[in-house]
């Protein structure tokens, strides 16, 4: 009898200590995050997902976290663009899902000059093409790197340039001294070679006129045991050269007049074979200009305030330093509306028919009145329709009777109504 009741006892002082220790871990409130990395060819080549400082996960995988306000930050991976990190709520007892997309690179974007050809492997023997990646480089933002090699083997990459003109690279290595060997060659010809752990050097080669192969290559030789990252980085390839870019400009796809200062700018560029186009600025008076910015395809600018014919200036600026000429475009700005007026049978008193004819005037100094409509009583309008100085129109009934019309003008601004009443007497 005592020992059963000692049992129980014991059983009942468990749980009574689970229920003030057992769910310790659950105190506070938690959640759950899950993340997905798009697309899975990302994911494949190795990219990654953590909240906070945590552990990398892979993609799919669900990470319990308290709940609060936490970071999910994407790992680099060869030939992708990381995406930047997130910031997510994570409610208690609720599972946030996260997604990052990350974009493909082309090899051009590791040297920053995607306006000429590259190739890798470009020449036998090559087993592993170069890539791009964000861990290592000189402009702070990627750098191509060589393929993973082993004793014995070579991994190559070229592009290709016209002369006359001076190329300039940043190349970076780090392998065996004497064992590993980073060069590039020009025409087929050898030149400088790196080999151990390097800075990176900033390297000038003068072309002549004509067509040149330039390549750069890393190999390990026989044996080579391999030391520190056993590759070689290329970053910040610039042709330099005199001649500028070329390019164009249209405000709001090319269009005569607006009724809205703020504008989307269409912009093209090209620099041929030179060094690329690095900048772009714009003005709206030719002395005042932007800061120098990026090039896009397209650009959101504000018109000078004040209805007239706006011109807007852009230039190009190559990673040469050349500058284009001023490409320009214009438009007319209009933001005033029509003035205008209606009378009914040239403006007598009274009509003894319903059937009357409406006489219809407007006056715009901007972009041109171009359509109008009507209505007998405020509410129901007729479709837009070409403006007219006179049109037939029957009244509704006898006793005083109002039509009423607007115009609107080639920018897109509409007037205020303009009415006139008359009085049909039967």
């Amino acid at each position: 009898m005592f020992r059963k009741s000692s049992s129980h006892l014991f059983v009942f002082l468990v749980v009574l200590a689970c229920l003030g220790g057992c769910g310790a871990a659950h105190a506070t409130a938690f959640g759950y995050v899950r993340t997905t990395i798009q697309p899975p060819e990302a994911a494949a080549a190795g990219a990654q997902w953590r909240v906070d400082d945590g552990a990398w996960q892979d993609s799919g995988a669900t990470v319990e976290v308290s709940s609060a306000t936490h970071t999910v930050s994407f790992s680099p991976a060869p030939n992708w663009r990381t995406p930047p990190a997130q910031s997510v709520g994570v409610p208690n007892m609720d599972t946030i899902t996260v997604t990052g997309t990350y974009s493909p690179y082309a090899l051009c974007d590791g040297a920053g000059a995607c306006n000429r050809f590259w190739i890798t492997p470009a020449l036998p023997p090559a087993l592993s093409p170069w890539f791009v990646q964000e861990a290592v480089s000189h402009d702070g933002h990627n750098a191509l790197q060589s393929g993973a090699v082993a004793a014995d083997e070579a991994s190559n990459m070229a592009t290709f340039v016209t002369g006359p003109c001076v190329v300039s690279f940043w190349w970076r290595a780090s392998c065996t001294p004497g064992g590993g060997q980073y060069y590039y060659e020009v025409d087929g010809l050898r030149n400088i070679t790196l080999t151990g752990e390097t800075d990176w050097i900033l390297e000038t080669v003068p072309l002549g006129p004509g067509g040149h192969q330039i390549a750069w290559f890393f190999s390990r030789g026989p044996g080579d045991p391999g030391a520190g990252a056993n590759c070689g980085w290329l970053d910040q390839f610039v042709v330099q050269e005199s001649v500028p870019p070329t390019g164009s400009v249209l405000v709001e796809g090319g269009a005569a007049r607006t009724n809205n200062p703020n504008v989307l700018l269409d912009l093209t560029w090209d620099d041929g074979d030179g060094a690329g186009v690095g900048g772009m600025r714009f003005s709206n008076n030719g002395a005042t200009w932007s800061a120098w910015q990026k090039p896009a395809p397209t650009k959101a600018w504000a018109l000078d305030p004040g209805d007239g014919v706006k011109t807007v200036r852009a230039q190009f600026r190559d990673k040469a330093g050349n500058v284009s000429v001023r490409y320009t475009d214009t438009i007319l700005l209009d933001q005033t509306p029509p003035d205008g007026a209606i009378v009914i049978n040239n403006g007598a008193p009274t009509t003894d028919t319903l059937d009357v004819v409406l006489n219809l005037f407007w006056v715009d100094h901007g972009s041109g009145v171009s359509r109008m409509r009507l209505s007998g009583n405020g509410y129901t309008w007729t479709p837009w329709e070409a403006a007219v100085s006179s049109k037939a129109w029957t009244l509704p009934g006898w006793g005083y009777r109002t039509v009423r019309v607007q115009y609107l003008d080639r920018a897109g601004n509409v007037s205020p109504v303009f009415r006139w009443t008359t009085k049909a007497v039967e």
